[in-house]
Protein backbone atom coordinates (compact mmCIF):
# COMPACT_ATOMS: atom_id res chain seq x y z
CA UNK A 1 0.00 0.00 0.00
CA UNK A 2 1.33 3.76 -1.08
CA UNK A 3 1.27 5.92 2.02
CA UNK A 4 0.74 9.05 2.03
CA UNK A 5 4.32 10.10 4.08
CA UNK A 6 6.00 8.00 2.00
CA UNK A 7 4.97 9.60 -1.47
CA UNK A 8 5.64 13.04 0.61
CA UNK A 9 9.16 11.60 1.46
CA UNK A 10 9.20 10.51 -2.27
CA UNK A 11 9.81 6.59 -0.99
CA UNK A 12 8.30 5.00 -3.52
CA UNK A 13 9.29 2.19 -5.79
CA UNK A 14 7.76 0.41 -9.10
CA UNK A 15 5.91 -2.51 -8.55
CA UNK A 16 4.13 -1.06 -4.97
CA UNK A 17 0.78 -2.08 -4.67
CA UNK A 18 -2.14 0.85 -5.49
CA UNK A 19 -3.46 -0.60 -2.15
CA UNK A 20 -7.11 -0.54 -2.80
CA UNK A 21 -7.00 2.97 -3.98
CA UNK A 22 -8.86 2.90 -7.16
CA UNK A 23 -11.87 0.81 -5.61
CA UNK A 24 -11.84 3.93 -2.72
CA UNK A 25 -12.10 6.57 -5.53
CA UNK A 26 -15.00 4.90 -6.98
CA UNK A 27 -16.73 4.52 -4.54
CA UNK A 28 -16.19 7.87 -3.19
CA UNK A 29 -18.33 8.69 -6.16
CA UNK A 30 -21.35 7.61 -4.99
CA UNK A 31 -24.08 6.15 -6.20
CA UNK A 32 -24.35 8.13 -9.55
CA UNK A 33 -20.69 8.40 -10.84
CA UNK A 34 -21.04 10.40 -13.48
CA UNK A 35 -22.56 12.99 -11.60
CA UNK A 36 -20.21 12.78 -8.24
CA UNK A 37 -17.42 13.00 -11.63
CA UNK A 38 -19.08 16.14 -12.32
CA UNK A 39 -19.27 17.77 -9.22
CA UNK A 40 -15.15 17.22 -9.23
CA UNK A 41 -15.12 18.59 -12.61
CA UNK A 42 -16.67 21.91 -11.33
CA UNK A 43 -14.72 22.27 -8.46
CA UNK A 44 -11.65 21.15 -9.84
CA UNK A 45 -12.29 23.95 -12.29
CA UNK A 46 -12.86 26.48 -9.96
CA UNK A 47 -9.71 25.76 -7.44
CA UNK A 48 -7.72 25.81 -11.20
CA UNK A 49 -8.95 29.15 -11.94
CA UNK A 50 -7.41 30.78 -9.10
CA UNK A 51 -4.53 28.42 -8.75
CA UNK A 52 -0.96 29.62 -8.43
CA UNK A 53 0.90 28.35 -11.71
CA UNK A 54 4.28 27.96 -10.14
CA UNK A 55 3.10 26.98 -6.68
CA UNK A 56 4.64 23.27 -5.68
CA UNK A 57 2.58 20.37 -4.81
CA UNK A 58 2.97 17.18 -3.78
CA UNK A 59 2.33 14.05 -5.75
CA UNK A 60 2.62 10.18 -5.68
CA UNK A 61 6.37 11.25 -7.91
CA UNK A 62 7.54 13.50 -4.97
CA UNK A 63 7.04 17.63 -5.75
CA UNK A 64 6.21 19.60 -9.06
CA UNK A 65 4.50 22.93 -9.97
CA UNK A 66 0.62 23.28 -10.62
CA UNK A 67 2.05 24.39 -14.70
CA UNK A 68 3.75 20.92 -14.73
CA UNK A 69 1.52 18.56 -12.86
CA UNK A 70 -1.63 19.90 -15.00
CA UNK A 71 -0.33 18.02 -18.34
CA UNK A 72 0.15 14.72 -16.91
CA UNK A 73 -3.49 14.74 -15.60
CA UNK A 74 -4.45 15.56 -19.14
CA UNK A 75 -2.23 12.72 -20.29
CA UNK A 76 -3.69 10.38 -18.56
CA UNK A 77 -7.41 11.38 -18.32
CA UNK A 78 -7.49 11.08 -22.48
CA UNK A 79 -5.24 7.98 -22.45
CA UNK A 80 -7.02 6.34 -19.94
CA UNK A 81 -10.35 7.86 -21.63
CA UNK A 82 -9.65 6.71 -24.68
CA UNK A 83 -8.94 3.08 -23.33
CA UNK A 84 -12.30 3.00 -21.28
CA UNK A 85 -14.25 4.13 -24.71
CA UNK A 86 -13.05 1.68 -26.95
CA UNK A 87 -13.91 -0.98 -24.22
CA UNK A 88 -17.50 0.51 -23.87
CA UNK A 89 -17.86 0.96 -27.36
CA UNK A 90 -18.15 4.59 -26.61
CA UNK A 91 -17.69 7.80 -28.94
CA UNK A 92 -14.50 9.68 -27.38
CA UNK A 93 -14.89 13.14 -27.48
CA UNK A 94 -11.74 15.68 -26.46
CA UNK A 95 -10.93 19.46 -26.60
CA UNK A 96 -8.35 20.10 -29.55
CA UNK A 97 -6.33 21.80 -26.22
CA UNK A 98 -6.61 18.36 -24.47
CA UNK A 99 -5.33 16.16 -27.64
CA UNK A 100 -2.72 18.79 -27.85
CA UNK A 101 -1.69 18.58 -24.41
CA UNK A 102 -1.19 15.10 -24.69
CA UNK A 103 0.61 14.83 -27.76
CA UNK A 104 2.81 17.41 -26.61
CA UNK A 105 3.16 15.02 -23.50
CA UNK A 106 3.84 12.18 -25.10
CA UNK A 107 6.31 13.49 -27.51
CA UNK A 108 8.62 14.71 -24.66
CA UNK A 109 8.46 11.34 -23.28
CA UNK A 110 9.49 9.37 -26.39
CA UNK A 111 12.15 12.28 -27.34
CA UNK A 112 13.84 11.71 -23.81
CA UNK A 113 13.61 8.59 -24.37
CA UNK A 114 15.55 8.17 -27.47
CA UNK A 115 11.97 7.23 -29.02
CA UNK A 116 11.84 10.42 -31.11
CA UNK A 117 13.17 11.15 -34.29
CA UNK A 118 16.66 12.00 -35.19
CA UNK A 119 18.50 14.79 -33.83
CA UNK A 120 18.66 17.09 -37.20
CA UNK A 121 21.39 19.60 -37.73
CA UNK A 122 22.71 21.06 -40.62
CA UNK A 123 25.97 20.69 -42.80
CA UNK A 124 27.62 17.26 -43.37
CA UNK A 125 26.29 16.29 -40.02
CA UNK A 126 22.66 16.71 -40.81
CA UNK A 127 23.71 14.83 -44.38
CA UNK A 128 25.37 11.45 -42.85
CA UNK A 129 21.38 10.76 -41.70
CA UNK A 130 19.00 9.01 -43.87
CA UNK A 131 15.91 11.35 -44.68
CA UNK A 132 13.05 11.15 -42.50
CA UNK A 133 9.75 9.28 -44.32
Amino acid sequence: MIRREDAERGELSAGRSLGGRPGRAGRALGDDPAAGFGALVDQVGAELASADPAAVITTIAGGMTVDTYLPTRTFELVVHGLDICAAADLPTTFTPASLNETCALAGRIAARAGRGPPRRTTGAEAESHAPLT
